[in-house]
């Protein structure tokens, strides 16, 4: 692998009903940056920093503080996950990539959420199970690494924000041990009943980023610094 003054991405996620979302990623060295819209992520070393320029405020927080997001109706969720290299290569964005594939899959006792109903019609409805296949498609640099920490750090993060993070936790660990820069990412989730019914409980969710543009260049280092007039905030108190 070859090393850079610094890495400058731009990258697009598309998911079908939603408008594109764009995210501009500068990596360099152990530091990691992130902006998407009006919200800024630094990840440096071992804390993680949120910033919001249109308010001059920011939060931070230790990584080993983040826990994965739990909502009670998943708590119960057994979990399977398996990753292994793709035979695949492929060139994204002018750069050779390598493909990698993590799967897994959650089983879920519905019989807790089924209870939280308000008639007994609309329990007798609920299914007895909700199977959870999840599978990652990464397309990953062959020049550039990611720093492991950054890596940790991101996946930390996106657990913690979504309430089904205890059950994707297998699976973002897998991907945290991948630490060629993500071109292209494919998220396939699949979800399925027991018995089999026809609502919303069933269908797939695909969510694909790609990669738009990638530069390597020198990046000063006020991008990987909170600006001196930023109030802070505590954590928990963001808005």
């Amino acid at each position: 692998m070859q090393s850079h003054p610094g890495i400058y991405q731009v990258t697009e996620t598309l998911q079908q009903g939603k408008p594109p979302v764009r995210t501009i990623l500068y990596y360099q060295g152990t530091r990691g940056r992130t902006q998407q819209g009006a919200l800024i992520t630094l990840f440096l070393q071992d804390k993680i920093y949120q910033l919001r320029p249109t308010e001059k405020i920011y939060r931070s927080i230790a990584v080993a503080q983040l826990r994965p997001g739990q909502a009670p109706e998943y708590s119960n969720a057994k979990v399977q996950a398996s990753s292994r290299k793709g035979g695949q290569r492929k060139t994204i964005a002018g750069e050779k990539a390598q493909s990698w594939l993590i799967q897994s899959t959650a089983l879920l006792d519905m019989k807790a959420l089924a209870q939280k109903a308000p008639t007994e019609a609309e329990r007798r409805q609920f299914p007895k199970f909700l199977t959870v296949k999840m599978s990652v498609e990464n397309w990953l640099s062959e020049r550039d690494t990611l720093a492991p920490s950054v890596q940790y750090a991101t996946a930390a993060l996106a657990g913690s924000q979504n309430p089904m993070g205890q059950m994707m936790q297998p699976l973002l660990s897998a991907a945290s041990k991948q630490h060629g820069i993500p071109l292209t990412t494919t998220l396939r989730v699949t979800f399925a009943t027991t018995p089999p019914q026809k609502n919303a409980l069933n269908g797939t969710v695909v969510v694909t980023t790609r990669t738009l543009r990638l530069e390597h260049k020198s990046l000063p280092d006020s991008l990987f610094a909170v600006p001196p007039d930023y109030k802070e905030v505590p954590w928990d108190k963001w808005q």
